[in-house]
């Protein structure tokens, strides 16, 4: 991805000249890397953490052309999603041979496939053809979000409807309140409503950032220890990110980094594992991530990006699929760093970013060669709000 990426940006520059959100996202990650040298002294974390961040950069990069093609992608959705699909539900019956299955690379050890239990209730957690059930589940709900926004009607509720069956045995927790959530969501878009729901990737963002920030000013939040089965596989993640993970993640940032500028590039996250594993965190928050990579400028980002993407529903069937991204992406950040922990949230928040600055005309060219009205072309073949549900 790296070999292909550089020249796909740079044919993108020569396109469209070298606009503002380029130039910001080259000027955070320059600052991220300097901080990171600084603060870690090792290049090859700092390499590294670059390197986990290139399935986002890639998907800033090829947004363009997947609104252009948006048509032309439809039958290879179709087959990713019946191969997500028969993933969940053979492994429901059949367990695959190489679940909890770990072999050595060299010096590392590799997990072929996470085995792992709801804690609390046994229920096995399936993957299906992926390595760890969340992946899965976010496959199958990308996909029907996409599907849902570009198929007829008569053929996105059955695919909706069995994507949420795959979902459920994932035992995904956030994933499936997303998926409740779209639910409801298209019922009240389908009625016309849908001014307000802008406010729910606000309210999404704000989530994300006070969770594990307000730790700064607490302790810790006392969630009780007397916790029925069912409550505990509801909570027990959380609980633990929230006494555990958070609290140690932030005091890493602080002590070995600074609280304005975080620890830079590769400074959290699975650059650790390789270059300082004794303090090794995972972040499993999106904004408390993207502190530790570029300190507060990270969590600006983020609450930027949240508000651009607040004003997409009212952009058609592609806004629509951009909007739902963007939710997935902050409700899963809830829980998870995001930028590493899934291929499809990482791309899919690269996407959501471009269009949602493209669209709410955040592009102000510097040094423009060649300018294109890509999002007049874009509301001429797609984005028409009059366009009834059941169309194409």
């Amino acid at each position: 991805m790296a070999l292909v990426l550089g020249p796909m940006l740079l044919v993108r520059v020569a396109g469209e000249g070298l606009n503002f959100m380029y130039v910001a996202l080259l000027s955070l990650f320059t600052l991220a890397a300097i901080q990171g040298v600084f603060n870690l002294g090792n290049t090859g974390q700092v390499e590294f953490g670059l390197w986990v961040l290139l399935p986002f950069l890639y998907g800033v990069v090829v947004a363009e052309s997947i609104i252009r093609n948006w048509k032309k992608l439809i039958p290879y959705a179709v087959l990713l999603w019946v191969l997500a699909e028969a993933g969940v539900f053979i492994n429901y019956f059949h367990s695959w041979p190489w679940a909890g299955l770990d072999y050595q690379l060299g010096a590392t050890e590799v997990n072929a496939g996470h085995l792992w239990q709801t804690g609390g209730i046994q229920i096995d957690r399936l993957t299906g053809f992926t390595r760890s059930w969340f992946e899965a589940a976010i496959q199958i709900l990308f996909l029907a979000i996409f599907l849902r926004s570009a198929l007829r009607k008569h053929w996105w509720i059955p695919v909706w409807i069995l994507s949420g069956g795959a979902i459920v045995l994932t035992t995904t927790k956030t994933t499936i309140v997303a998926f409740l959530l779209f639910s409801a969501l298209w019922v009240f878009w389908r009625r016309g409503i849908s001014k307000p729901w802008g406010a729910l990737l606000i309210m999404l963002v704000c989530l994300d950032v006070v969770l594990p920030l307000s730790l700064f000013f607490t302790q810790e939040y006392r969630l009780g220890e007397d916790r029925s089965p069912a409550v505990h596989l509801v909570v027990a993640s959380l609980i633990a990110r929230v006494q555990q993970e958070w609290p140690e993640a932030l005091s890493m940032i602080a002590t070995r980094g600074g609280p304005i500028l975080g620890r830079g590039m590769g400074g959290i996250g699975s650059a650790q594992s390789f270059f300082e594993p004794a303090i090794q965190n995972g972040g499993e928050n999106v904004a408390l991530f993207l502190y530790g990579y570029f300190g507060l400028l990270g969590v600006v980002f983020l609450l930027a990006y949240a508000w651009k993407a607040s004003r997409m529903s009212r952009n058609g069937r592609i806004g629509e699929f951009v909007f739902c991204c963007a939710c997935v992406v902050l409700l899963e950040g809830a829980a998870m760093s995001v930028l590493e922990a899934s291929l499809f949230l990482s791309l899919a928040f690269g996407v959501s970013l471009w269009y949602a600055q493209k669209m709410a005309g955040a592009y102000s060219y510097v040094f423009p060669h060649r300018r294109r009205n890509v999002i007049s072309a874009v509301e001429s073949r797609f984005l028409s709000p009059e366009q009834p549900d059941g169309a194409a």
